[in-house]
């Protein structure tokens, strides 16, 4: 049976082995940022130290920092998954009070970034 590569996804975790940042903390875990038809080819946007992350349809997007763009040839699969707490508006409308929280397992990679 042939293996199925893990992809990564916009929601889904990248931790730091190491880390050259004082503000990432080595096995610190960071969000991928993006939409799901993303197809930027060397680079992913990841947030580090953020809070709850926004996922609604194809988009995920996060509050914290630092934020790095890290070369996704740097990024590596683990078999773990973690269930991470995402918010969203409820039924899609946006005002004050309307935000929800869900719960999602996401993929969990890692990456080193003393690497460049």
């Amino acid at each position: 049976m042939a293996r199925r590569k893990i992809r990564l996804k916009p929601g889904d975790l990248v931790c730091a082995k190491r880390s050259d940042d004082p503000l990432i903390k080595p096995n610190s875990c960071g969000v991928f940022e993006g939409y799901k038809k993303w197809n930027r080819k060397k680079y992913a946007d990841v947030v580090f130290n953020f809070t709850s992350p926004f996922k609604e349809k194809n988009i995920v997007s996060a509050s914290g920092g630092p934020t790095r763009l890290i070369k996704l040839s740097n990024i590596k699969p683990t078999k773990k998954k973690e269930k991470l707490i995402f918010w969203k508006w409820r039924r899609g409308v946006p005002g004050a009070g309307r935000g929800e929280y869900f719960e999602k397992k996401v993929n969990v990679f890692e990456v080193d970034l003393t690497k460049k």
